[in-house]
């Protein structure tokens, strides 16, 4: 991908392009967006299924095993836990 693919990526796909992580650290999301995007062509094995999923996921609070905390699927309902 290039720089310019790269970047309208973010802006099409992240709530937090403009000063959120892509702008922060560009080169690690940018290395993130060409590896899961090259994924969607390799096999998997269910640990990796399990990881990109988890990785795509939004959560609402946060626990010590955090693959026991539920997504949500409408990130504006967030309303984080803050009492840790």
């Amino acid at each position: 991908m290039t720089y310019d693919e790269v970047k309208n990526h973010g802006k099409k796909y992240s709530k937090n392009f403009e000063g959120g992580i892509w702008e922060k650290e560009f080169d690690s999301m940018a290395k993130k967006t060409v590896i899961k995007k090259l994924l969607k062509y390799a096999p998997l094995s269910i640990e990796m299924q399990k990881a990109v999923t988890f990785d795509e996921s939004v959560k609402g609070s946060i626990d010590n095993d955090m693959l026991l905390v539920e997504s949500i699927e409408d990130v504006e309902e967030i309303q984080l836990d803050t009492n840790i």
